[in-house]
């Protein structure tokens, strides 16, 4: 191969590594908890399975972070590791409920208990907005001393994402309340 066809496969690598970039940065600053990837109407709860089934390690935050690893997309009929690939399915994942179920129905069954407050916020709890499909993020640990802000991981129409959010989430998007998984 000439030293002219070498460089202009060389650029052309470099152009589409690029462009790629870009496109894969051009997500939207948040997630609208309505521009979530829920179609209209009930989703189905992905097979109900024991405790026994659910990915290892026990750490909720290890659970989150394999899933942004493995840089799913957002699709409620489909599934990943027996549980839907969406919001209410990523929350059940990483704490290790027995089955996959909207946002909305997590305070409903149990799944989860209310928390006082911002500061009874631990790693591997959540925010949950309960309202229609609802939304739901497993929290990391605060961004800053003064508890503005945290890290947070969360499924949204986006992809699976660990970003730092604004608390309890970002403005008009709906109520969130911080949660602690039933174990």
């Amino acid at each position: 191969m000439t030293r002219s066809n070498t460089a202009r496969r060389t650029v052309a690598a470099l152009l589409t590594a690029g462009v790629s970039a870009v496109l894969m940065t051009a997500a939207p600053a948040h997630a609208d908890s309505n521009d979530s990837c829920h179609p209209s109407g009930a989703m189905p709860r992905v097979g109900v399975f024991g405790n026994e089934f659910a990915p290892a390690p026990s750490d909720p935050l290890v659970r989150a972070q394999g899933w942004v690893d493995a840089g799913l997309t957002c699709s409620p009929m489909g599934s990943f590791g027996g549980y839907r690939t969406d919001a209410g399915g990523y929350a059940a994942m990483a704490w290790r409920l027995t089955e996959s179920m909207e946002p909305s129905e997590l305070l409903s069954t149990g799944s989860v208990t209310p928390l006082a407050g911002r500061d009874d916020l631990a790693p591997g709890d959540g925010l949950l907005n309960p309202a229609g499909f609802g939304h739901a993020v497993v929290f990391d640990h605060w961004a800053d001393d003064a508890h503005t802000s945290y890290l947070g991981y969360e499924f949204t129409a986006a992809g699976v994402q660990h970003r730092t959010i604004p608390y309890p989430y970002f403005a008009g998007q709906g109520d969130f309340r911080p949660v602690r998984a039933a174990r």
